[in-house]
């Protein structure tokens, strides 16, 4: 991607309304960006953090990872994390107090 095309994404129309020269990503592109940063799209778009500041670079990296995944494996991976859930739940039950 070079640097016009995004210089085209940040242009403002101008304040007649006339949108010539200024473009929107494609939800597709915006995605692939977000992807790479490790962040959301809503975050590029809005600058807003959606979890509230709670994910570190590493819980990004994940979702993007699952978002990229095909449905079957996504849901393989929530057994996944269902069960590893269970286990430390499990865990902490069989702690002594």
């Amino acid at each position: 991607m070079s640097w016009q095309t995004v210089q085209q994404w940040e242009r403002e129309p101008d304040p007649d309304g006339d949108k010539r020269g200024s473009t929107a990503p494609k939800r597709t592109r915006m995605e692939e960006v977000a992807r790479v940063l490790q962040t959301t799209v809503e975050y590029l778009q809005t600058g807003r953090d959606p979890s509230g500041g709670n994910l570190n670079p590493a819980e990004y990296r994940l979702i993007s990872q699952y978002r990229d995944l095909p449905p079957e494996s996504r849901r393989i991976v929530m057994d996944l994390a269902d069960s590893l859930q269970k286990m430390a739940e499990a865990r902490k039950t069989e702690e002594p107090h």
